[in-house]
This record gives C-alpha cells, sequence and structure tokens, in this order.
C-alpha cells in the first residue's frame, strides 16, 4: 500500500480537529447503538413451510448464486419459500460512490484513497468502491438451497476489510464461508465477515477498534469462481441473523454526514492558524512603552565608564526587550498549541492504527 508519508501524516494532524467539534463519535459510538435496527425485519424459518416434494414444473425457476455470487447457478426453490422470498420489502441498491467523491479532497492534497477510505468511511465494513443490494432471503443453490442470511458486499479483490464494531477477533476457514472473520461485541452481539482473500494481521482472541482492518475482500468458500465481496451478517446477541442492509444504508449516511466536519478540521490544520482573537491580543501587547533611560544617556555613561556602562546597556535592553512582551498571552497561545498537540496525537493514534502492523502498536504507542 502506497503511504505517501508527507501528505499523510499533514492529513492525520488536521483531523485531529474532528475530535473537538465531536466529529469522531459517529465513528466510535458505543457498539450496543449498532445492533439497534433502524427498520424491523424477520429472520428465516429453519425449515421449509411445508415438507410436500416439489413437482415437476410447479416450483418456480429463479437464478440463484454459486455460493454468494447470484448468477453463477440455477435452481429450483422448493415449495413453501417463494413466498418468504416475496414477502421482503427491499429497499434500493447502494454503493459507496457518493462517500468516495465525497472524500476526494483529500486525496487531491496528497491522501492515498486507501487512507481516505480508513479515514472517512465510519462504520463502513469495506474501505473502498463497494456496490450492495438488499440481498435478505435470496434464494441461494450452492452447496445446497437455502436462503441468504446477509448482505454481499462487491468489491475490488483486495479491497481492506475494516471491524464495523469494537470486538474480539474469531477467524474461520473452509466451508461455505472459506475464510471468515468474526467480531464480538462486549454485548455479546456477532458481526461475520466471510469469502476474505486474507487475513489482516490481527490474530484470533484480540481485541479491536472500530475501522482496524481484519481482512481483505475474496471471494473464497463456497463463493469461489464468482465476484470478489465480503459476505456480511449481524447476530444480535449471538442468536440468529437479521438484514444488515438497513444498517449498511446508515453508516453510508453517517459517513456522508462526518464529510464536511472532516474536511474542514482538515483546512484548519493546514492553515496552522492561531484563532484570530489570540493573535490580535499578541500583538497588541507588544506595545508597552519601555521604562529605562534613554539610549544616548547610556552610551555616555559607557564611554565614562567602559566596562559598567557596556553592562548597563545590556542590562537595560534585556529589560526593555522583557517589558514589550504579553507573558500572558503567549502563555495563552502556548496552551492554545499544546491542546492541539494533544488532540492531534490522539486522533492520529487512532486513525493510524488500523494501518499499523500488531508487532509494532506497542512500539510505536499506537493503542
Amino acid at each position: 500500500m502506497r503511504t505517501n508519508r508527507g501528505p499523510w501524516v499533514r492529513a492525520v494532524l488536521a483531523l485531529a480537529v474532528v475530535t473537538l467539534i465531536g466529529g469522531i463519535a459517529v465513528t466510535r459510538g458505543a457498539s450496543a447503538q449498532l445492533i439497534t435496527p433502524t427498520t424491523t425485519t424477520t429472520a428465516p424459518p429453519a425449515s421449509p413451510t411445508t415438507t410436500e416434494a416439489p413437482k415437476s414444473g410447479t416450483a418456480p425457476k429463479l437464478v440463484g448464486g454459486g455460493g454468494d455470487d447470484p448468477g453463477s447457478a440455477k435452481g429450483v426453490i422448493p415449495p413453501g419459500y417463494a413466498k418468504i422470498i416475496a414477502s421482503v420489502k427491499r429497499s434500493r441498491a447502494n454503493n459507496t460512490s457518493g462517500l468516495i467523491a465525497a472524500l476526494q479532497p483529500l486525496v487531491d492534497h496528497g491522501m492515498d484513497k486507501t487512507q481516505a477510505a480508513i479515514v472517512g468511511f465510519g462504520r463502513f465494513p469495506v474501505a473502498g468502491p463497494t456496490n450492495f443490494t438488499d440481498d435478505w432471503l435470496n434464494p441461494r443453490f450452492t452447496p445446497a438451497f437455502h436462503l441468504h442470511e446477509g448482505t454481499d458486499l462487491f468489491a475490488p479483490l483486495g479491497t481492506p476489510v475494516r471491524a464495523p464494531v469494537d470486538g474480539v477477533v474469531r477467524h474461520t476457514s473452509g466451508g461455505a464461508g472459506g475464510l471468515a472473520v468474526y467480531i464480538r461485541t462486549v454485548e455479546g452481539h456477532d458481526v461475520y465477515l466471510a469469502h476474505l482473500s486474507a487475513y489482516s494481521d490481527v490474530k484470533p482472541g484480540q481485541s479491536v477498534k472500530v475501522g482496524d482492518i481484519v481482512g481483505f475482500v475474496g471471494s473464497t468458500g463456497n463463493a469461489a469462481g464468482g465476484a470478489a465481496h465480503v459476505h456480511f451478517e449481524i447476530h444480535p446477541k449471538g442468536k440468529g441473523p437479521v438484514n444488515p442492509k438497513p444498517y449498511l444504508d446508515q453508516w453510508v449516511a453517517q459517513a456522508l454526514q462526518m464529510v464536511p466536519a472532516v474536511l474542514q478540521s482538515y483546512e484548519i490544520a493546514q492553515q496552522n492558524v492561531v484563532p484570530q482573537v489570540l493573535t490580535e491580543s499578541l500583538a497588541q501587547g507588544s506595545a508597552i512603552a519601555p521604562s529605562s533611560p534613554p539610549r544616548a544617556q547610556l552610551a555616555w555613561a559607557s564611554s565614562a565608564n567602559p566596562t559598567g556602562g557596556a553592562l548597563r546597556i545590556a542590562e537595560v535592553e534585556a529589560a526593555v526587550a522583557s517589558d514589550r512582551v504579553n507573558w500572558t498571552r503567549r502563555a495563552e497561545v502556548a496552551e492554545f498549541k499544546r491542546q492541539q498537540t494533544a488532540a492531534a496525537d490522539a486522533l492520529a493514534r487512532v486513525i493510524v492504527r488500523p494501518l499499523t502492523p500488531l508487532g509494532l502498536r506497542d512500539v510505536l504507542g499506537v493503542r
């Protein structure tokens, strides 16, 4: 991954102001809020609504997926399921193109596109161009007929996959999901990301924060041979899955809402300007009349006493310089800069953390 370190460091420092204005709260809210559905959904049944054997020519035929890739295989829907599938009120297709366009100013300033996505995508789990539809409970026929219990996020192979919640990681491999990651929150909610091409350096049992990279988009498991994507599920309290589409839509919308604050904070930090009121106060504070003998008088004293006079001139010049400084205003400016630096350091750790290998986090102080 190209780091372009100079512009990236400047961008990280710039984004520190987001902390001061509260923008970062959107991406790091309590994980409990994540599992508060914006819409109600119905979990799929554990078995068909009827055990009647399908009659030839009567069951509707739909194009299903090879794994999670719609269109790669055909199959027959068993009796009872067509009604379930048709009952789902589906929302419109969505993508991250608008979010990517909104974050383009960061790229224009020299930030890598992937870094910009990691900074500005909020809770959305794929850090890059992504398309997805409301494919909840759609039919799937590989390896056998089943209803789709998640949302497929189609993105270029190798795109970083981010943690949408704070939690503990568990890996699974093989079977339908291929390389997959579970993340369990402290409340016991699970999110599931499957068909990865590879894991990140996060190991099973380790904790992650929102935005940490846990893997990369792929097509493993029963998605082999299909378009690269991530199969994404949400299991409240570790139980049956719910439709993730409303959450994904909400995360894209939240990230879009954050963009103006992110860009504004970037511009503020790029300018690195002390507030005008402090600047003016400091300028006014320098206009202090000196309380010292005239320089001509000091020069005469110096000629009469070369040793003592020269020392006296130096003492008076130092006193004049000291009197011309408004020390109270200087202290205010110093404190402002100290707070600005502390905020920058704190947010830099938040943003850089997903990009830092675990083995280096303690060494670099990125926690």
